[in-house]
């Protein structure tokens, strides 16, 4: 077990680590009475030694199973929270979550349980190791390393998602590099640390609608949006987590967490090959797919994700073939005879490569079918030079319709927001006018009874006064039964009205939190209709563009191809 799986907030020093890799606690030497513990047997074999992780909702000791003598990592819930139903219900389903998964990568649970005194805690294996973060402290991982880590996450989550798990919480803290000398029987060396968080497809939801989960370096806009969680979340942070291993630090960074929300929201990062030169170009392009706000536009899933990976694992070790013309080197210079080497960029490259192999016929005397060559290249420069043009087109158009999306979203999002403060407003006065009615219509019912007392107490009077035969002379006792029932019936009226008053104010102030609440629906349904026809169209451009860049790429393989014969052709 590792991680802060414990609950506990981003931002742990990370210089603070035990040889499990994990997060020291905040402050020092640790959240207050975490070490308390120390020395204790929790269900009878588990001696607690010493405090590995502390976070918000439980310490994580390392421990000894006192009858076999082995090694264990004990997470123990915080007492303060065990009295809460959600976080509680979040300490059991890391149990059923990680054995429901049963893949190497997932840490198992091996004992759950609780104390005589109400403790729980859960078991796991005790990892030596470190974490990604703390892996990354040193800066940028070798490209290779980056491949081979996103590989085992990539395999990991997709255990997860194919029995209906999704992590929610992918970061370089929850992701835990092995010892070598310690990975078991398995091999694996990356693990997937706290599925606390996790969103079940089969189970009931455990946070609102709207209700952030995650850490926000890493998470994707629909998860931010509150936004019921898929595994294409998982690959957004993915494509973070690389991102940061790439470039030694994250996408986006903020002096707080709504900064850093915000701009995974509305802003595209910086590609890596521009913060980090030689980013193979098939990786550069993989980070930023999974990273695109539109959950269409990524990879559909981390088998695809990890299919591309193996490609570029492959592309990367054919770099050292030869390129055109085939059989000759990329670097060497050719001859008169061999032609010249074929270019490796733009437009602008194959126009001096076809001016540079034409002026060999200065020199040399060119067959028909090299000059025949000549012309087709010629051709075909000219249509990928109009392809590059559409393609620069269709990407200012879709640029123009996410600025588009953009712009909608933070307006509508302005307005709801303001909208929202004032529902809260309304919601206030109606929950005080609700207590003044309940509160006028105690004071009723008490006016009510005082009121019928004192009719009584008339009533009584009178009957006396009969029974006693004064001849209609009324008594100082009646009279002021009389006048006590006067004043009683006054106040009542009183009570009567204020009561009435106070009900009016209820229905007034619950009919303009209702019409709060249809402005606000009306306005985010504007806002859906305005940013689905603004997506629409990203994607109707997102496919030209890709259909251009097929066609592109065919181009330039003929190019290639007409290089390479050009080059080898007799002259």
């Amino acid at each position: 077990m590792t991680s802060q799986d414990s609950g506990g907030p981003p931002g742990i020093d990370a210089r603070r680590r035990t040889e499990t890799g994990l997060p020291g606690a905040p402050g020092a030497p640790g959240a207050p009475g975490a070490s308390a513990m120390a020395g204790q047997t929790l269900g009878g074999r588990y001696r607690l030694i010493e405090v590995i992780s502390v976070g918000g909702m439980g310490v994580v000791y390392r421990a000894e199973h006192s009858v076999i003598e082995r090694s264990v990592a004990v997470k123990v819930l915080l007492p303060e929270c065990r009295r809460v139903p959600q976080v509680r219900e979040r300490f059991f389903r890391e149990a059923r979550v990680t054995n429901r998964i049963q893949h190497p990568s997932i840490p198992e649970v091996l004992d759950l349980g609780e104390t005589d005194s109400g403790l729980l805690y859960l078991v796991m294996d005790f990892l030596v190791g470190e974490t990604l973060a703390r892996r990354m402290e040193a800066g940028p991982l070798p490209i290779d390393e980056v491949l081979d880590i996103a590989l085992e996450v990539c395999d990991g989550l997709e255990a997860a998602h194919e029995v209906g798990v999704v992590h929610r919480d992918i970061s370089p803290s929850n992701i835990f590099l092995s010892d070598p000398r310690h990975r078991g029987p398995s091999g694996a060396r990356v693990r997937l640390l706290d599925f606390g968080i996790a969103f079940i497809k089969s189970e009931s939801r455990l946070t609102l609608r709207g209700q952030i989960m995650g850490t926000p370096h890493y998470l994707a806009p629909e998860a931010i949006r509150g936004e019921e969680a898929t595994p294409l979340a998982d690959v957004y942070s993915l494509g973070a987590v690389m991102y940061e291993a790439v470039c030694g630090a994250p996408p986006f960074q903020g002096e707080s967490y709504a900064d850093i929300l915000g701009e995974h929201l509305v802003r595209d990062a910086a590609p890596p090959a521009e913060r980090r030169p030689g980013v193979p170009r098939r990786l550069d392009a993989l980070i930023m797919a999974c990273m695109a706000k539109d959950r269409a536009h990524r990879p559909q899933g981390v088998r695809a994700v990890a299919r591309e990976i193996h490609e570029i694992r492959r592309e990367a070790g054919r770099r050292s073939r030869k390129s055109v013309p085939p059989g000759r080197s990329e670097t060497a210079t050719p001859s008169a005879e061999e032609g010249t080497a074929a270019p490796s960029m733009g437009v602008t490259a194959w126009k001096e490569y076809l001016r540079a192999a034409r002026g060999t016929a200065a020199t040399q005397a060119w067959s028909r079918e090299r000059a025949a060559i000549a012309a087709q290249m010629e051709e075909a420069i000219a249509d990928l030079e109009r392809l590059d043009a559409e393609l620069a087109a269709r990407a200012e158009a879709m640029e123009d319709a996410r600025r588009r999306l953009v712009v909608a979203e933070q307006r509508f999002g302005r307005a709801v927001e303001a909208l929202r403060t004032e529902e809260a407003g309304l919601r206030a006065a109606a929950e005080l006018a609700a207590a003044r009615l309940q509160s006028e219509e105690a004071e009723r019912r008490r006016a009510e009874a005082a009121f019928a007392e004192a009719r009584s107490a008339v009533l009584r009077g009178e009957r006396a006064e009969k029974a006693a035969g004064t001849g209609g002379r009324v008594g100082d006792d009646l009279m002021e039964a009389h006048a006590a029932a006067g004043k009683a019936a006054e106040l009542l009226r009183e009570r009567l009205a204020a009561e009435r008053a106070a009900r009016r104010a209820v229905r007034e102030t619950e009919g303009e939190t209702a019409e709060m609440e249809f402005q606000i629906e009306q306005l985010a349904a504007n806002s859906s209709r305005a940013q689905d026809a603004a997506g629409a169209e990203m994607r109707r451009e997102g496919d030209r563009i890709a259909e251009l860049e097929r066609s592109r790429a065919a181009l330039w393989q003929r190019l290639i191809a007409m290089a390479s014969a050009l080059s080898d052709s007799a002259p």
